[in-house]
Formats: C-alpha cells, sequence, structure tokens
C-alpha cells in the first residue's frame, strides 16, 4: 500500500491520516528448554507430528498487582543443535556419546506468549533503500514497553517453575519481544474513525471505494491466541459482504 503510491494519497494508499504501518505488534514471548532427566534412557513411544502436542493457558501477575493472560504450547521435537552439548564439553568422547544418548528424547521447548501493545511509534513505514526495481524498501522501528519487559519476566519464571516440577535440568531461557513470536497485528487497524485507523468495520479502506484488507493487520489489539481462526472468520464475513454488494448492483461486481 506504501508502494502503491498515487498524486491523490502521495503517502500510500489508504494513509490519508497517517495511520498505514501504525501499531505494529507481535506477541512478547519468552521461549524455554531443558532435558527432563525423568526421560532419561527412554524411548519415544508416540508419533510427535506436526507442531504443538501440548497448548496450557493461564495467568500472570505484574508488579502492581494487574493481571495477564497468556498462553504456552510445548513442543518436544528434536532441537537442530541441543543446548545440552555445551554442558559437555569437560566429559571426555567416550561418555559425551553415552550422555548424549540418554537425553536424547528428553529434550522439551515450551514458548510462551502474552498480548501485544498498539503502541502508534511501533510501526513499519518505507526506508530510504531501494531495491533493483527503485521500490522502497521497509524500514522498522519497534521498542519493547516495560510493562511487556515485565511480562516477559513473569512468564519466564512461570515457565522455569513449570520445567523444575517435570524434572527439568539445566533450563535455557530466552524472551524478546522483536518480532520473533511471528504474530503480527496493527498496521492496517480497522476503527470506527479514518483518524485511528485505515479500515472500516466492513474492511474496507477509508477513502477508497474497492480496496479491501483481510490479514492480521486490521486487528487493532494482539491477543496472545494465534490469529488464524480470527482471519478466517473475517475473510468469511468480507465474502459475504463483497456478494452481497454486488448482488445490490445487479452485476455481481463491487464497486
Amino acid at each position: 500500500m506504501f508502494n502503491s503510491a498515487t498524486e491523490r494519497d502521495p503517502c500510500g494508499l489508504g494513509n490519508r491520516a497517517d495511520q498505514l504501518g501504525r501499531r505494529l505488534q507481535d506477541n512478547p514471548k519468552s521461549v524455554l528448554s531443558t532435558s527432563l532427566w525423568r526421560l532419561w534412557g527412554g524411548r519415544r513411544d508416540f508419533d510427535i507430528g506436526y507442531g504443538d502436542p501440548l497448548t496450557v493457558m493461564s495467568r500472570g501477575t505484574l508488579p502492581d498487582g494487574a493481571s495477564f493472560p497468556f498462553i504456552g504450547h510445548d513442543s518436544q521435537g528434536i532441537p537442530e543443535i541441543p543446548h545440552y552439548l555445551a554442558g559437555l564439553q569437560r566429559f571426555p568422547p567416550w561418555l559425551k556419546v553415552r550422555l548424549a544418548r540418554l537425553m536424547f528424547h528428553s529434550y522439551v521447548t515450551i514458548g510462551l506468549f502474552c498480548p501485544g501493545e498498539p503502541d502508534p511509534g511501533n510501526r513499519v513505514r518505507p526506508g530510504r533503500q531501494r531495491d533493483r526495481f527503485c521500490i522502497a524498501q521497509v524500514e522498522t522501528d519497534f521498542t519493547s514497553s516495560p510493562r511487556a519487559r515485565q511480562m516477559m519476566a513473569e512468564m519466564e519464571r512461570w515457565g522455569r517453575r513449570l520445567l523444575r516440577r517435570a524434572s527439568g535440568t539445566l533450563i535455557h531461557g530466552d524472551s524478546t519481544n522483536n518480532g520473533t513470536g511471528v504474530h503480527y497485528a496493527g498496521t492496517t487497524a480497522m476503527a470506527d474513525d479514518p483518524a485511528r485507523g485505515v479500515v472500516d468495520a466492513n474492511l474496507r479502506c477509508y477513502g477508497l471505494d474497492n480496496l479491501f484488507v483481510c490479514d492480521g493487520g486490521v486487528i487493532q489489539s494482539l491477543p496472545e491466541k494465534h490469529l488464524t481462526p480470527t482471519i478466517m472468520a473475517l475473510a468469511h464475513r468480507l465474502g459475504r459482504h463483497l456478494i452481497e454488494a454486488g448482488r445490490k448492483r445487479g452485476d455481481g461486481m463491487v464497486k
């Protein structure tokens, strides 16, 4: 939309109020991995299939007493480079092999995700660099708020308690809110006022008759949960709206 600027819309389609690209959100997340000693020496007796075998939901409490929801996924897939290998450096080669075999099916990773925050200062925008087709490349402005950092710290504490109770050994953790969660939202926000968003309730861009947006960008505030079912529901609703609009025109087309 930025790259489809016209004389009428020099800042990009749907961007007359400078709302396009704003409120970029991704889920703050904490990822922890460990080897469960209760599973040492065992064999996998189930097919992990694809995705996450276990989903957990909980709530955390911030220092000011406020609570927030978060969701967690457990993955028992075998990592490309298990963290525990670094801890085996001091052992002789024959013992490294034996320990690695003992721990091979004991590795578990949990990812914890909490809601994003619709900060107008977090945004994507056209950058100064251009590719070989002279198209401006995207630049991103993004910072994590103190609240987001507190939520990530609380999720990490919760995750460490959970893994210790499940016989976790060395626990490796990392928390980030820099886009690695790949659950993006907010950059073409739905709003009832063109001064606060890009699309209306029917997902039509303000100021344009025949441009609709239907993806995670229209969601104003990113929840802790995945967006896919919501996007599917919005697409179904938009499809019905376009069909009805076409019927009213009598030619099957939407102006």
